[in-house]
This record gives C-alpha cells, sequence and structure tokens, in this order.
C-alpha cells in the first residue's frame, strides 16, 4: 500500500552516460542532490497543503481505522519473507541478500530522513555525502 519508493529523477543507460563528456557528467550529478531535496519537501508541501484545504472542499479525512492499520502491520511481519520466496521461485538471483542489502539502506535512510527533516540544505547535503560525491566519473 502506497508509493513505490525506488523511482528515479533521472537515469541513464551505461551506454548513454559512458558517451558524455565528464563536464556533463559533473554538471547531472552536481544538480540532483538539490533537485532531489526540492522534490521530497514538495510533495511533503503539496499534501500539507492539500490536507489544510480538504474541508473546503467537502472532503472529510479520517483518523485510521485500528483494524485495517492491524491486518497491514500482520502483512508486513511476512511481506519480505514472501517476496524473497516469489524471486526465488522466478529464478532471481541473491534475493536474500539483495532484501537484506535494501532494507539495511532504508532503515539507514530512515535515520538520516530523521536527521534532517524537511531542511532542503540538509537532504542536499546528505544526498551529496552519501551518494552522489561517492560517483565516478
Amino acid at each position: 500500500m502506497g508509493a513505490h519508493g525506488g523511482g528515479a529523477l533521472i537515469a541513464f543507460n551505461r551506454d548513454t552516460w559512458n558517451s558524455l563528456e565528464t563536464e556533463a557528467k559533473a554538471l547531472i550529478i552536481g544538480e540532483i542532490p538539490a533537485a532531489l531535496a526540492e522534490l521530497a519537501t514538495g510533495y511533503v508541501a503539496e499534501d500539507e497543503l492539500a490536507i489544510s484545504e480538504a474541508g473546503d472542499h467537502g472532503v472529510t479525512i479520517n483518523p485510521a481505522d485500528p483494524e485495517v492499520t492491524a491486518l497491514l502491520a500482520e502483512y508486513r511481519k511476512g511481506e519480505v519473507e514472501r517476496a524473497i520466496e516469489r524471486a526465488e521461485e522466478r529464478g532471481a538471483d541473491a534475493a536474500r541478500q539483495l532484501s537484506e542489502a535494501y532494507l539495511e539502506n532504508l532503515a539507514k535512510w530512515e535515520k538520516i530522513s530523521n536527521e534532517v527533516g524537511m531542511d532542503k540544505a540538509l537532504i542536499e547535503e546528505a544526498l551529496n555525502r552519501e551518494i552522489y560525491s561517492k560517483l565516478e566519473m
């Protein structure tokens, strides 16, 4: 339930990326953290605006139903293991290792997100520090 958390703001296939001049790569890499920070905070701002204006448009926002919350929590207990099993059934290599790496990175970024909050400059700095400054051109 909810949005997929792995989409790319910008993506290149390897051949296209390798065909770019170093200066072009540096320009793209240099701008991505700010663009991602703007995107993330923009989504939150839009959500907050929609919630604040909901009543003006006859929309009622209800708290989460405790039964649905409990069902979702129960489902999530086995979600990762089911995903690994399905991936392995379909012939995926290293499904368990990939899942573990994903969950470790998710926990790392949840911690960073809690630390930086909605401060665009801090989000940008974290993205650059943790990812973009480490890219080779």
